[in-house]
């Protein structure tokens, strides 16, 4: 079935590329980008409940999910602390839900601060995990009838608005329960960065299959404002730090040749043996953070 631009509402785009089975197109009257046809709310269901946050069987041009999301933990507790001092700039306390938290680290990360934070999630082992360490999470999709109008302060999600069938739904949904003046804060991959315009077809947001639209920073806004927001704001969040050992484990996920695997596995050889594999080094993600505000009532 054809997928109607979240935009504009209409079907009239360009081809731009097919990776694996999927086709993405642009829409040609504002310049959404998207994947037409869409996989079913079923087989969505199925991925984020089959090892997603561990997958091991990465086909190169295909991903499904992380393949040792776990590893990240230090890594994102430390970027979310970030967030949450952004948050706090915005509104100083209050309550948030943090739609497609995962393992929770978000709701680790905000304990002991002035927000209590409600995470939902449809994978399961997820919450389970989630909840285990303290997070009040459960399992849950965000729709119209999930929470009462005016609920909480504020809406976080992050690497999430990219995964859904109806992001139109979810940002209406999100204006709903959110209270006047309360505020949203998205992150997603940025479709209009540099990486995308230097890697085209190999940019790796093309390359995860659960990838269904991919935003810049003109059409996020367009979204936004048409589910009602206001103060609008997108800016880069251009480079995350990583040790080399991380990014060496995860790289043969994501080359071919094997004369390139046997160079990383040999390089890990040699930094494992001068004692450098921990050093922290900077990736470029080129990542779009978005906020906006919920109008105050008059």
């Amino acid at each position: 079935m054809r997928i109607n631009c979240a935009v504009c509402g209409k079907h009239d785009v360009t081809h731009l590329y097919t990776v694996g089975t999927r086709h993405i197109v642009r829409c040609n009257h504002d310049g959404l980008v998207y994947v037409d046809p869409q996989p079913s709310d079923a087989t969505l269901n199925r991925w984020y409940n089959e090892g997603y946050f561990t997958d091991t069987k990465r086909q190169h041009d295909d991903y499904l999910g992380y393949y040792a999301y776990l590893d990240e933990k230090p890594l994102l507790l430390s970027y979310f602390k970030k967030k949450i001092a952004s948050i706090e700039k915005i509104i100083p306390q209050g309550t948030l839900l943090e739609v497609g938290c995962g393992y929770g680290f978000f709701l680790e990360a905000a304990q002991g601060t002035n927000f209590a934070v409600t995470g939902i999630d449809i994978a399961r082992d997820a919450v389970s995990y989630a909840k285990q360490h303290g997070g009040n999470a459960r399992v849950l999709s965000l729709t119209p009838d999930s929470f009462s109008k005016n609920t909480f302060d504020g809406v976080v999600a992050f690497q999430l608005i990219e995964h859904l069938r109806n992001p139109s739904t979810f940002l209406r949904t999100a204006y709903t329960i959110t209270r006047p003046g309360g505020m949203v804060l998205f992150t997603t991959p940025n479709e209009g960065g540099y990486l995308k315009q230097l890697l085209g077809i190999r940019w790796l947001g093309f390359r995860h299959r659960e990838h269904l639209y991919f935003f810049s920073p003109k059409t996020i806004t367009a979204l936004l404002t048409k589910a009602g927001f206001t103060d609008i704001q997108t800016v880069g969040d251009e480079i995350r730090f990583y040790p080399i050992r991380f990014l060496l484990n995860g790289a043969p996920n994501y080359v071919r040749a094997r004369w390139l695997i046997t160079c990383i596995i040999l390089m890990k050889k040699v930094l494992s043996f001068i004692g450098c594999l921990d050093m922290m080094v900077p990736l470029p993600l080129n990542t779009l953070v978005i906020t906006a505000r919920k109008p105050k009532e008059k």
